[in-house]
């Protein structure tokens, strides 16, 4: 049976927070904005992309609704500026890059289904995981409509030519979640992530993990070898 993993990005694979914040507060600083949320507070608001979070951090506030014209000068700017930082370290969660080849070897296609922008998206993948074989990767400007709407995985599912029941979808919000459930795809929910504020063990997942490690021994009781 053909099978498939399908991966958030930030807060499943990459530990992006630091760089977003940062980016976004280096913007502000640029503008003469004030950021209603700091560091630690604005952890918790993280999820559904950069321009989302420009507006949580603006009102501090999970679905505030900023000046508009201050909204999109922030963004515009905290786009370039996390240009600047996206690969300044390697921000792989522990057990990402073994866990992910060890599924390869064992026939698993890998795809990436995330809210981040392609410009984004693909130097990350590039310089911290250009060995890894993914079959497909979906991003919020590759698609009409973002996650928690199920369109992402459909067509990552067309592209592969599987089924929902055979993939399965590893994220760590409420929006991964929402997104596998619209999908019809099996949930593991990650312990670890930004959760967007919501405790990790009341997201609904089918499955959570503590570490990406944990990965590959739940999979493997899920699909046993050669199902």
């Amino acid at each position: 049976m053909a099978k498939a993993l399908i991966c958030d990005l930030d807060g499943t694979l990459f530990d992006t927070y630091p760089e977003i914040y940062a980016a976004v507060a280096a913007a502000a600083r640029g503008l003469g904005l004030e950021l209603a949320a700091d560091e630690q507070a604005a952890r918790g608001f993280m999820g559904g992309g950069l321009s989302r979070f420009a507006k949580r951090v603006l009102t501090g506030e999970m679905d505030g609704e900023p000046d508009p014209e201050d909204h999109e000068r922030l963004f515009k700017r905290a786009q370039l500026e996390y240009k600047h930082l996206l690969l300044s370290r390697n921000s792989l969660y522990d057990g990402v890059p073994e866990t992910l080849r060890d599924l390869r070897e064992e026939g698993w296609q890998l795809a990436i289904a995330t809210n981040k922008l392609e410009m984004f998206t693909r130097p990350l993948l590039e310089c911290f995981l250009g060995d890894i074989d993914f079959a497909c990767v979906r991003c919020r400007d590759s698609q009409p409509q973002a996650k928690p709407d199920p369109a992402m995985v459909h067509d990552i599912l067309a592209r592969l030519g599987l089924a929902p029941v055979q993939a399965l979808f590893v994220g760590d919000t409420l929006v991964d979640v929402a997104t596998a459930r619209a999908a019809g795809v099996r949930m593991i929910g990650v312990s670890y992530g930004y959760h967007l504020g919501e405790d990790a063990r009341e997201l609904g997942a089918d499955h959570l993990i503590d570490d990406f490690a944990e990965l590959l021994p739940l999979v493997r009781r899920l699909v046993p070898a050669g199902k």
